[in-house]
């Protein structure tokens, strides 16, 4: 591959075709989202995550409760769900129609009778 070097106040550009330059982007962010995936397959393999089916992330994605997707997938009812997290059925609910934003507190105690993350849920 030909470049031509630019010197502009001291400092050296490389110049090349942009059919080129796009290639190596891509390439560079191959490698990256290898490098997360990687990362990502470490965690559950120290027990730090667990893989999601795409069902659960394309319902979420869609718009759906993340509390209600996460609810069905563990197989809770919401009356199982209100009971392991100390709250009302009727809380539950409201947090999964979107009536209530839920306190941090209540959020808490639902992301851990899930066995999510927090920023899952929110």
């Amino acid at each position: 591959m030909n470049a031509e070097v630019l010197t502009i106040k001291g400092e050296k550009f490389a110049i090349i075709p942009l059919a080129i330059y796009e290639k190596l982007i891509e390439a560079i962010e191959d490698a990256q989202d290898a490098a997360d995936a990687k990362a990502i397959e470490e965690r559950i393999a120290r027990g730090e995550g667990e893989y999601m089916p795409a069902s659960v992330v394309d319902a979420i994605l869609d718009g759906e409760s993340p509390v209600k997707v996460y609810r069905e997938y563990r197989k809770k009812t919401q009356a199982e769900l209100a009971a392991e997290a100390g709250l009302s059925v009727d809380m539950i609910k409201k947090i999964e129609s979107g009536k209530s934003d839920g306190s941090l507190k209540s959020l808490k105690a639902i992301a851990k009778a899930l066995n999510v993350d927090l920023e899952d849920i929110v």
